[in-house]
């Protein structure tokens, strides 16, 4: 009797020691799935590449996220987000790729967001301003405002996008936030500076179509104040 009650315990506990095992398993597989479908935003390595279109032909999207960097006396950190424009169903970006946005990370509050939400398109050129009083040799300060030149539509009809697209001029803060359109933009840009007269205000210094033209922005409305050609040269007298 006591033979037949050892041998069910011992059964019960190699049962109950499997049952066990299989339980941790199964939580350990569990665990590495969830850590492989959340997503990193501190990876500063390549990020991915998707399928953009049915088929087994289909043409691969090569999209890259940058080194995060960091942009001073904030505790933001930014990256650029490139691609090759074929995932907003186009046939590329013309010249390869192209940075589409800008990742932004709170490293206090732990949370990210995107400058352009991902939107279709891409941004042709960065424009950071600064402050009058920063010079060489002092800290390094962040900047007050960041134009943006960026593309968004496909006006060359071409099925891509590219520098001969009609342009959207953009302003935000130094941290990405309150994106706003200026005004369309078919030009390029010379120079953009601070206003003499005013820390809140930047000069836009542009071309169209041949024509010099001077714009002045307000940084804290976020609009454009004064648009227009300059005034014809005049020959000094020897």
């Amino acid at each position: 009797m006591n033979r037949t009650r050892r041998f069910f315990l011992y059964a019960w506990r190699f049962n109950a020691l499997v049952i066990l095992l299989i339980g941790l398993g199964a939580l350990a597989l569990i665990g590495i799935a969830l850590i492989r479908e959340i997503p990193n935003p501190f990876n500063t390595q390549k990020a991915q590449s998707s399928v953009v279109s049915a088929g087994d032909d289909a043409p691969v999207a090569i999209e890259l996220l940058s080194q995060f960097e960091i942009i001073p006396t904030r505790p933001v950190l930014r990256a650029r987000f490139e691609s090759d424009g074929r995932s907003d169903h186009l046939s590329g970006y013309k010249h390869g790729p192209r940075v589409r946005d800008y990742l932004f990370v709170d490293t206090l509050s732990r949370q990210s967001w995107w400058l352009r939400g991902q939107a279709p398109g891409l941004i042709r050129q960065t424009i950071e301003l600064g402050t009058r009083e920063e010079t060489t040799g002092r800290a390094a300060k962040a900047p007050v405002a960041v134009l943006y030149l960026i593309v968004d539509r496909d006006t060359s009809g071409d099925n891509r996008f590219g520098d001969d697209d009609e342009a959207v001029l953009a302003l935000s803060d130094a941290e990405g936030h309150q994106l706003k359109a200026l005004m369309p933009f078919t030009g390029e840009i010379n120079k953009v500076v601070i206003a003499h007269d005013s820390p809140r205000h930047a000069m836009l210094l542009y071309t169209r179509k041949g024509e010099l033209r001077l714009a002045r922005i307000s940084l804290d409305k976020q609009t454009i104040e004064q648009d227009g050609p300059l005034n014809s040269a005049s020959q000094r007298k020897p």
